[in-house]
């Protein structure tokens, strides 16, 4: 009896060990990145990418090729190569990604919204709107289930979809994706917040194209009023 018991402790001692050594990986990988966003942020992308392949090296080694973890490591590489303009790179790592998210965390999950909405994003990029809004419509309807409406991938998601119907001449999805853009960022940051300002300068724009001078000019106005505040710029 005594050596059954004994079994079955080294057996769960094992186990333990195993998760700490997981756990220690995950959160060295969360580190870098952080790190990496922080320099994203800064459109550092060449030391952004050393981060992530640092990360790469740790996930592999503990956690494998087909981890959750391995598959950040992926969506991490093909966003930084869609910001940097490297499209196609960007798109080898995301189909990469997906394909591991789809195994691991499933396809109803925010992690997996992003990498559709990085396709959306680089598809904008390369002028074929219509892949870009499969993607970006597929991304918002997982962003509100699982982040809820005022989520921030949620508002950018709007207003890049708002964009994509604009060029593709259908307006009234267009005016409807940007107002409701507005009015969640008017909620969420307040109506002097960056954000906010943005997205009535978009809304200019839009107007601008459709030829309603008047809208555009009271977007246009407000704006640039906001614009003022934000920076402090008296005249």
């Amino acid at each position: 009896m005594r050596k059954i018991l004994c079994l079955i402790f080294c057996v769960l001692s094992g186990g333990l060990a195993a998760q700490a050594v997981d756990s220690v990986a995950i959160r060295q990988a969360d580190s870098l990145f952080q790190a990496s966003r922080a320099l994203i942020g800064k459109r550092d992308f060449v030391n952004a990418l050393e981060l992530i392949k640092q990360a790469e090296t740790v996930v592999l080694e503990k956690l494998g090729p087909e981890s959750v973890t391995y598959g950040a490591c992926c969506y991490q590489r093909g966003r930084i190569f869609i910001l940097s303009g490297n499209i196609d790179e960007g798109f080898r790592w995301l189909f990469q990604a997906k394909a591991i998210q789809e195994k691991t965390i499933g396809k109803l999950h925010i992690d997996y919204a992003k990498t559709l909405y990085q396709f959306g994003y680089g598809y904008m990029q390369l002028g074929q709107y219509e892949k870009a809004v499969n993607y970006a419509f597929e991304a918002k309807f997982i962003i509100e289930k699982t982040e809820g409406k005022t989520s921030s991938w949620y508002r950018g998601n709007l207003n890049n979809l708002a964009i994509c119907y604009t060029i593709l001449g259908k307006i009234e999805e267009a005016e409807s994706l940007f107002l409701e853009a507005r009015n969640i960022n008017g909620q969420v940051g307040g109506k002097e917040s960056e954000e906010y300002a943005t997205i009535t300068s978009n809304i200019s724009h839009f107007y601008l194209r459709m030829g309603n001078y008047k809208k555009a000019l009271e977007f246009a106005q407000e704006a640039t009023e906001l614009s003022r505040k934000l920076t402090g710029e008296n005249d």
